[in-house]
């Protein structure tokens, strides 16, 4: 069994991996002779997210929104060849979904679940408070006052886009 501890670095890795791995990865589908002899090492030994679940619930823009969603699915995705884990994702259609989602993926038995965007703000503050022993990661918001189990990823875009001579 996993310890709360190690579960929630590790959970809040997977977090972080989702958004920038999928951001920065590759569209090259080249593999190397390299590359496969290391991912055959990698698989006789143990992944560090064996045994974890990591659960997404998009907002209604879907995994292929070329955005958010579409980038924190990639991070998993990643996260699942990488780290081991096993990942799950449930696309919202509408607002009403969100609530109903999150309950499916704490029944389900997600060790965190990341939601995508702040519309689902509310849905995932409920969820985080209803379910102490699951960790939340919310893309594009954050939880004031802090949430224990819950963490919110923002980004300082404005940095990034401006130009400074």
């Amino acid at each position: 069994m996993i310890k709360r501890k190690g579960l929630k670095s590790v959970a809040l890795a997977i977090a972080a991996f989702s958004l920038i791995a999928g951001a920065c990865g590759s569209d090259s589908d080249t593999v190397t002779e390299e590359t496969t002899a290391e991912a055959t090492e990698e698989s006789t030994a143990a992944l560090p997210g064996e045994g974890i679940l990591a659960c997404q619930v998009t907002d209604t823009g879907g995994v292929d929104d070329k955005g958010f969603n579409q980038i924190a699915y990639k991070g998993l995705q990643d996260a699942e060849a990488q780290l081991g884990v096993s990942i799950d994702v449930l696309e919202s259609t509408t607002d009403a979904d969100y609530g109903p989602n999150l309950q499916n993926f704490a029944d389900k038995g997600c060790n965190i679940i990341v939601t995508v965007g702040f519309l689902l703000g509310d849905a995932t503050r409920e969820a985080a408070e209803a379910n102490p022993n699951i960790d939340y990661a919310i893309v594009d918001s954050a939880f004031d006052p802090p949430i224990a189990n819950a963490r919110g990823l923002l980004f300082a875009t404005d940095q990034s886009s401006s130009l400074q001579l």
